[in-house]
């Protein structure tokens, strides 16, 4: 998969992520203004300079997941991204913001608002796509098993 199909399925410029001196993990983050609302779920990928898909991944929160997850958080998956970004290039972040589904529940006779998203649905299909277009591997940044 082609970052260009991607942008034809509505996949926007969220950000850029590249090295930097000015925070402890070593990179720093520019959000563009094309989703003003950082806040909703979605679904992302990040790409490198040749446009190449590095990782397909989702987050109910799009703004914590790169702001605070991905320039502050250590775990495997961070730690590997922010590898990338300071040993090989900058990283481009194109993102598919989807609406949060909230609906009221009965539970023990108390209201309980739950909310929701078809992000991680998106998430695993395209991933699965991704694979059957590239003899069954993931994404370089990915390393979850679909």
């Amino acid at each position: 998969m082609k970052l260009e199909s991607f942008i034809d399925q509505g996949f926007k410029l969220f950000c850029k992520m590249y090295p930097s001196d000015k925070y402890t993990q070593g990179i720093d983050i520019d959000f563009t203004e094309e989703l003003s609302d950082r806040s909703v779920p979605g679904v992302y990928i990040l790409t490198n300079s040749d446009e190449e898909v590095l990782k397909i991944g989702q987050s109910s929160h799009l703004g914590n997941r790169f702001n605070r997850m991905y320039k502050c958080v250590s775990n495997t998956t961070n730690d590997k991204v922010r590898a990338h970004v300071r040993d090989y290039d900058v990283i481009w972040v194109y993102a598919f913001p989807m609406p949060k589904l909230k609906h009221m529940f009965n539970v023990k006779g108390k209201a309980v608002k739950l909310e929701t998203s078809f992000a991680p649905s998106l998430e695993k299909y395209l991933l699965s796509e991704y694979k059957k277009l590239n003899n069954n591997e993931l994404p370089l940044l990915n390393s979850a098993i679909c």
